[in-house]
């Protein structure tokens, strides 16, 4: 005679043992301030001037025109776009060798007066623009991260967005070109204000003004411009005109520009020899950051180690 065990049927949650996936070595999508480079801040990998014979192609693209006013890479670093004021263009290199400019062509070329590059929507798909000395921005054709000679698909000036003053503001632009922060005066008293304004998948014409945030610590001119967005839409950062400076810009809610915090000065000095003009990261990455600034009328490019770790 034989006992058998009696057979009992589970039928509440489970817990797998077996085949379970992990997910490692991905990309951080947080910024760490650039204050000791040392421990975890960050740390210098390259920097370019044409001014010592660098990054050749770049500069003869652009004359030696100075006035250089934006920064945009693909996310595998072959295809760089720059723009220059003094050159009243945009244009598109492609790098042979990812992320090293020493390596570029020119590949396409767009007449705009006074660009400023305020962002690509993160999707290689739409370029926004601030031209016009400031007074509006505009969505630029940009196929695979290309500039494009096509029409421009929407604006919004200055006045629509409620800005009167005479001093024109940085703007960042958030994932898809949906919403932006743009900084700007308030009035005639060049009153320092943030506006939260939506432009649903990028069109400048449907624009909504959210909200608006007086903060003196807001620097309403173009002089510098701002970096993209991290992917979580809180952290940006600004350069100091003039100076190897860089500000940290961020809110401790998305979209809530009442939660904005302006962080200290942070200086690049140590790492670098050059005053950054614009800043860009990739959004999904920020592993490294670039900088743009020119001594005269060379361009000069930097690329930074922020440090933060792979999750």
């Amino acid at each position: 005679m034989f006992w058998l065990p009696s057979k009992t049927i589970y039928k509440g949650p489970r817990r797998q043992r077996g085949n379970i996936v992990v997910e490692l070595g991905l990309p951080p999508q947080l910024m760490e301030p650039v204050a000791g480079d040392a421990g975890p801040g960050w740390s210098l990998i390259q920097e370019w001037d044409a001014g010592l014979g660098e990054i050749t192609a770049i500069d003869a693209a652009f004359s030696s025109a100075g006035g250089f006013s934006g920064i945009v890479w693909n996310p595998s670093g072959t295809l760089l776009t720059l723009a220059s004021t003094g050159n009243d263009t945009v244009r598109t290199f492609t790098c042979s060798t990812p992320w090293d400019p020493d390596t570029a062509t020119l590949t396409a070329t767009r007449a705009v007066s006074n660009p400023r590059i305020m962002g690509d929507g993160q999707t290689g798909s739409q370029l926004f623009i601030n031209t016009v000395v400031g007074d509006v921005i505009e969505n630029y054709p940009f196929t695979g991260y290309t500039i494009g000679a096509g029409a421009i698909t929407s604006d919004i000036t200055k006045a629509n967005a409620g800005f009167s003053g005479s001093s024109d503001g940085s703007a960042v632009i958030g994932p898809d070109g949906d919403y932006m922060y743009w900084a700007g005066p308030a009035n005639a008293g060049a009153d320092e204000v943030l506006k939260y304004i939506t432009t649903p998948g990028g069109d400048l014409d449907s624009f909504t003004v959210v909200a608006t945030e007086t903060d003196a610590a807001i620097n309403n001119g173009l002089t510098v411009l701002y970096s993209p967005l991290t992917a979580d839409g809180k952290l940006w950062i600004e350069g100091v005109a003039g100076s190897p400076i860089l500000r940290f810009f961020e809110l401790t809610s998305a979209l809530d520009i009442t939660t904005l915090t302006v962080g200290a000065n942070q200086s690049l000095a140590a790492l670098t020899s050059q005053n950054p003009v614009a800043i860009w990261f990739n959004p999904a990455d920020t592993r490294e950051v670039w900088t743009q600034g020119s001594n005269g009328a060379d361009i000069q490019l930097a690329r930074f180690a922020t440090n933060v770790p792979i999750f």
